[in-house]
């Protein structure tokens, strides 16, 4: 049911609406709102599955292995984040379905990718998907002078991927974020009927949203000096320093959520990734998604900036509390980036 602030929006406005939205410190309080997955808590996993999306628009996007407590949820959960983004950016992908692999081989920038099943065996023999890096192989059995041979396409391109499957054995598995379902998570019934859009003008401007999004995400987004300390923490161990790359993607996937708020001079010509982004992207992943907990402390990180930064603030985005980050010792460390740009 919409409320009455929703239904005042007309759809000549829903550009106005989606900037609003995001330019307003509680975008993630209206996605919470917004996404009404069904269990209390659950709608912190749709906001993992959105910035898992959201970071389509970055170079070398996420990926997400959604573990279902019950068959089903991880689909309903992403159906159900998928009506808040233009028609075609979801593409469901089979092994067995060619016609659906010719039509992403077509245009697979800037997709999300949804993989049920990674590996199918059927009459004519077994068949599978294969994920690497920024590239998708679609494995398939040809008989060839009565031998069955491998069939091997390849599809290079910037696109997110989420499944509800562990992905098979591959030489690059460091962007790979993992999100697990309560059992129950939508498996009433009565929830299926919310999935459809609540009305036109407010799904329009979710999907301007995405939008606004893509246009500025054109934008090199470039890490501050101290974002060494970031990397240090988690080069200690080897079980956490693989997942570096998929920190540095989170925070950078929020600095483009969150670039709204604080506005965006052109003439710079790029984006500084601040700490309050990292704090939101921590603060969210630690909640969203397993690897989140061998992630570095925004506390710890804060501490060991000063003074590059006395005094930070932000909304959780999990919550929607106010935290505040204040420093008064004057220490004098000073940090210079060894990490490449975009």
């Amino acid at each position: 049911m919409k409320t009455r602030n929703e239904a005042a929006v007309p759809m000549k406005g829903v550009r106005k609406a989606a900037l609003e939205m995001l330019r307003s410190p509680q975008f993630f309080d209206k996605l919470r709102a917004a996404l009404r997955v069904g269990l209390p808590g659950e709608e912190v996993l749709g906001m993992g599955v959105f910035l898992v999306a959201a970071s389509r628009f970055r170079p070398n996007p996420l990926r997400l292995l959604i573990r279902e407590g019950t068959e089903g949820t991880a689909s309903y959960i992403v159906r159900k984040v998928s009506q808040f983004l233009p028609p075609g950016s979801v593409v469901n992908l089979t092994p067995e379905d060619g016609e659906g692999w010719r039509r992403f081989a077509k245009d697979p920038q800037q997709k999300v990718v949804w993989v049920p099943e990674w590996n199918h065996w059927g009459n004519g023999g077994s068949s599978h998907l294969e994920i690497g890096k920024n590239q998708l192989t679609r494995v398939t059995p040809v008989k060839r002078d009565e031998r069955t041979i491998e069939n091997r396409e390849e599809i290079k391109g910037g696109f997110a991927c989420i499944s509800a499957e562990a992905p098979p054995e591959q030489n690059e598995q460091s962007r790979w974020l993992t999100l697990r379902l309560p059992r129950k998570a939508g498996a009433d019934p009565d929830q299926e009927r919310h999935i459809l859009p609540r009305g036109g003008a407010e799904v329009e401007a979710w999907r301007e949203v995405q939008r606004q999004l893509q246009e500025r995400a054109h934008v090199p987004i470039v890490l501050p000096d101290w974002g060494d300390v970031v990397v240090e923490q988690m080069c200690g161990d080897e079980r956490v320093s693989r997942h570096i790359p998929a920190l540095l993607q989170v925070w950078k996937t929020m600095c483009l959520l969150r670039s709204f708020q604080y506005g965006y001079d052109e003439r710079a010509g790029m984006l500084q990734a601040r700490f309050e982004d990292l704090a939101a992207a921590v603060l969210m992943a630690r909640k969203a998604f397993w690897e989140g907990q061998r992630f570095p402390s925004p506390r710890g990180v804060f501490d060991k900036i000063s003074p590059a930064i006395q005094n930070a603030a932000l909304m959780n985005p999990v919550t929607g509390n106010g935290i505040r980050y204040t420093h008064q010792e004057k220490a004098r460390m000073h940090w210079k980036t060894i990490l490449p740009e975009d």
